[in-house]
């Protein structure tokens, strides 16, 4: 609720530290979906269950176009409506998932209901969890940071658009090879479980070659595209 003025207090143009705290107020809820969200999927993935993934997110994604445009031009709600948006679609993902794991039983075979087992071997899960949370706040922070740098120039509104041109150009590209990092990882993780070490060797150099490929694929991307991108974010 005090965004606003922290961000003031940093030096940030008034109409962004506005805009900044309405997006974030109603961007809230996105914590509760988002917190479904991860363990679903990591479950899903897991058991080299993809394919309703993919199904899924593409449906989430479709209904994401006209929540859209009904939040934002019908009901004119603005930044408001963008985060709302946001929100309902990320539910909406987390729904469908939710619903496919029990009308075809997926949990069944991996879930016997709530136990005293549930309380067990959080040691070791909190430590490989707090350490890759922390690397992965501190590689998407910098994004904050170069914001709030950006909102101190003498053209705050400009350099903080252009910034999140950057921040959405980064993310599409980004998206490839962070696909690529969860299929090695599962499927590494799945061979090392069925003591198969060659096999999970054998999976981590081929990610590593497609990890050089999409790496060179998206230079070449944004290469062609710098002269054009940008239009598509003004009219």
């Amino acid at each position: 609720m005090n965004m606003r003025r922290i961000l003031i207090l940093c030096g940030q143009d008034e109409t962004i530290a506005k805009e900044a705290q309405l997006y974030l107020i109603y961007s809230v809820p996105d914590l509760l979906a988002q917190s479904l969200l991860h363990p679903l999927r990591i479950y899903l993935r897991t058991q080299s269950i993809t394919l309703p993934l993919t199904c899924c997110a593409m449906l989430s994604i479709l209904l994401h176009l006209p929540i859209n445009y009904l939040l934002v031009s019908h009901l004119r709600l603005g930044t408001r409506g963008i985060a709302l948006s946001g929100v309902w679609t990320n539910f909406n993902l987390v729904g469908s998932l939710i619903i496919y794991i029990l009308y075809f039983g997926v949990h069944k075979k991996t879930w016997g209901g709530f136990s005293m087992q549930c309380f067990k071997e959080w040691k070791s899960l909190l430590n490989l969890a707090i350490p890759s949370c922390i690397s992965v706040c501190l590689e998407w922070w910098w994004y904050e940071i170069m914001i709030l740098l950006c909102g101190l120039l003498l053209n705050p509104r400009a350099a903080v658009a252009s910034m999140g041109i950057l921040i959405q150009t980064t993310a599409l590209i980004y998206i490839f090879p962070s696909c690529l990092s969860f299929s090695v990882s599962t499927r590494v993780a799945n061979e090392l479980g069925a003591n198969q070490p060659k096999k999970a060797k054998l999976a981590a150099f081929v990610g590593l070659y497609c990890g050089f490929m999409l790496g060179f694929s998206a230079l070449f991307f944004a290469v062609m595209v710098g002269n054009v991108w940008a239009t598509m974010f003004y009219g």
